[in-house]
């Protein structure tokens, strides 16, 4: 877990699933599924491929 330590940081917890908007620097832009956006730092997230089905 890591708390966001300004306006700009977001919160993130461990096994949270976040959208990464721009990882282009060290500090990357992701929104969680709150739909609050800020960044976190590269090296604790990881990055992983989630396969979208349509609902049936």
């Amino acid at each position: 877990d890591r708390n966001g330590q300004n306006s700009k940081e977001l919160t993130v917890h461990r096994g949270e699933l976040i959208e990464i908007e721009d990882s282009s620097k060290k500090w990357w832009r992701a929104k969680n599924f709150l739909g609050k956006v800020g960044h976190v730092p590269n090296n604790i997230v990881e990055e992983v491929e989630i396969e979208l089905r349509p609902m049936v």
